[in-house]
């Protein structure tokens, strides 16, 4: 049974967002939580904000800055409960996402890990048309090996398997792929995992964020967490990080490509910004470098529904 819930949130200069993402976790359905903020000293105000908080749910652990998957280790060894759910200080969790999550694992035990469907916030608070339910070929089963990545900061998973495998890391600091290398150790280890198709999570994307900062870098680090899955089966040592990054950095046409999805991805974060020039100049980039690609996502992302409109 899962009667309490720690929610952890690493945070970096989070202002002016973290403060509806930490309200998103204090008004949830499911109220028995606490929040374990690991902040990674800011210059923005969100130390300030954050030592303002009055629930006696959260605790703010100050820290030097480090990778995210360092703090997220030290928030798992705080968390008091068996429960860990992930969150992000950018991102909104729906009301009652923690209750139809708790719903899930409890009607189906066998499961250690359990993630959500999620739509796409902008910077401006504009909720963009798209919601993304990942693909899974076995669903609701998740297999990291084979599946794409489920979203990390909608994850609720059972302490205790996490820290049996080592908890979190940084195998490539700044790519942004510490959940998928954890979620590979989990599969290695006969845990099952889950996602489901319930909309619970609201993710926004910015056009300085980090995920459009290291597009790139992102997708190499999924390769290369893979990689080191297949070597850790097969008893064979990781491959060197750099020398993998290197070796399979995208070149020439390939390149290009890549940069069309990215370009895409940022004319998203500006129309969600309300910078229409800048999304309209991206777009036309990812059109003249990927031109079916950006025909089959358009109508996806481009037609938005107003404001987060948080239910």
């Amino acid at each position: 049974m899962i009667d309490r819930i720690s929610v952890v949130m690493p945070t970096y200069n989070a202002m002016p967002f973290v403060r509806e993402a930490v309200q998103s976790i204090l008004t949830q359905s499911y109220e028995a939580l606490e929040l374990v903020i690991v902040n990674q000293r800011a210059t923005d105000g969100t130390d300030e904000y954050l030592d303002s908080l009055a629930d006696p749910r959260v605790r703010v652990i100050h820290r030097h800055r480090a990778g995210i998957g360092e703090a997220l280790h030290v928030a798992l060894q705080e968390a008091r409960y068996d429960w860990v759910a992930r969150m992000d200080a950018d991102d909104i969790a729906l009301p009652r996402r923690l209750e139809r999550e708790v719903a899930f694992l409890q009607g189906n035990p066998q499961y250690a890990l359990v993630s959500c469907a999620f739509g796409y916030l902008g910077g401006s608070g504009r909720r963009l048309k798209a919601t993304h339910v990942q693909p899974l070929r076995s669903a609701p089963d998740y297999d990291p090996t084979v599946d794409p990545m489920i979203l990390d900061q909608g994850m609720l998973f059972r302490r205790a398997a996490v820290i049996a495998v080592g908890g979190y890391r940084d195998i490539i600091p700044g790519a942004g792929v510490e959940g998928l290398d954890l979620c590979l150790r989990l599969h290695e280890a006969s845990y099952r995992l889950a996602s489901i198709p319930d909309v619970l999570m609201l993710n926004r994307i910015l056009p300085g964020g980090n995920t459009a900062a290291n597009f790139i870098k992102q997708r190499v680090g999924w390769k290369y967490a893979r990689a080191c899955s297949a070597a850790r089966r097969e008893g064979r040592p990781a491959p060197p990080a750099e020398e993998f990054l290197r070796a399979h950095w995208p070149r020439g046409w390939e390149r290009l490509t890549v940069e069309g999805q990215r370009q895409f991805r940022l004319a998203g974060a500006s129309w969600g910004a309300d910078r229409r020039l800048e999304s309209a100049a991206r777009l036309a980039l990812s059109v003249l470098l990927r031109p079916g690609y950006t025909a089959g996502k358009f109508r996806i992302y481009f037609s938005n529904t107003g404001r987060s409109g948080v239910k």
